[in-house]
């Protein structure tokens, strides 16, 4: 039986643009079903109603797979296997399962195909964080503490007490500017300090140094030359080029429990952008 391949350095890692990969099932067990709702307070009796039981999936393990896992705030991929719908994938003690609606059986050889629209969207909304991330550090000294990519919006979260709308018009047009200016390209490279679990706004120099726990051999790092060196598990577009028309819409600040003060800055999914620039790169 085939050795699977750890993630960290799947095929989809290797190269965000693979779309298909030839591979062979390892393992396919049942999935565990969702735990039973909590009893609510919401109308019993004759006439409630009844939730229908939820329909069974199962978790695949492949040798190698063009499906991202969930990771490093980047959704996964969903697309088929075997001609069978997956519809997430989900990175469990360093091996990639596939959640599928049909099982496949042990040792057969399966087509894996991306659904690439979805990719696209995510590695581009996801080049832009380390873009803004970058900008945002390298300008006002301001760490990013967490980020969130979604359908319709992602957010980045900075950790700073102020970010004023100014301030957003200065890191939105600083963007674009780099964008435009550098188009350069996004190079994966693994290093033997560490497996690639650690979130993108940990530093080689974080990694390297040893102030991110628990991570393991090797780590990849996504450089952009010029603009980004960071350690990162996701799928990034090939030059920053694809990044034009970069906006972020909304402006948000929250104090969670510990009472420190973040601003949350929620970036538009870039459909637009993408198509925007797409038009500038054919033109």
């Amino acid at each position: 039986m085939a050795t699977p391949v750890r993630c960290g350095e799947l095929l989809c890692q290797r190269d965000s643009y693979a779309r298909a990969v030839s591979t062979v099932v390892v393992s396919c067990e049942p999935r565990a079903a969702a735990a039973a709702a909590a009893p609510g307070k919401g109308k019993k009796g004759k006439g409630a109603a009844v939730p229908p039981p939820p329909l069974p999936e199962w978790e695949v393990v492949l040798g190698d797979t063009v499906l991202f896992p969930e990771g490093g705030g980047q959704p996964s991929d969903a697309g088929t296997v075997g001609g069978v719908q997956c519809s997430r994938v989900d990175n469990v003690d360093g091996l990639a399962r596939h959640v599928l609606s049909a099982p496949l059986e042990p040792g057969t050889a399966v087509d894996v195909v991306l659904d690439w629209p979805r990719r696209e969207d995510n590695m581009a909304q996801h080049s832009a964080q380390h873009l803004l991330t970058a900008i945002a550090l390298r300008k006002w000294g301001y760490d990013t503490t967490s980020w969130g990519l979604g359908d319709a919006t992602s957010f980045l979260e900075l950790g700073t007490p102020e970010f004023t709308p100014l301030m957003m018009a200065e890191l939105e047009a600083e963007a674009n500017e780099a964008a435009v200016k550098a188009g350069t390209a996004a190079t994966p490279s693994w290093h033997s300090v560490a497996r690639a679990v650690a979130p993108s706004w940990h530093s080689v120099a974080d990694v390297n140094e040893g102030r991110v726990p628990g991570l393991r051999k090797p780590v990849r790092v996504i450089t952009y030359d010029g603009l980004d060196t960071n350690t990162c598990c996701g799928t990034h577009v090939h030059s920053t080029a694809r990044l034009q028309a970069c906006r972020e819409r909304a402006l948000h600040v929250h104090r969670p429990a510990a009472d420190a003060d973040f601003v949350k800055a929620l970036a538009a999914s870039l459909d637009e952008a993408l198509a925007e620039a797409q038009g500038l790169l054919l033109a």
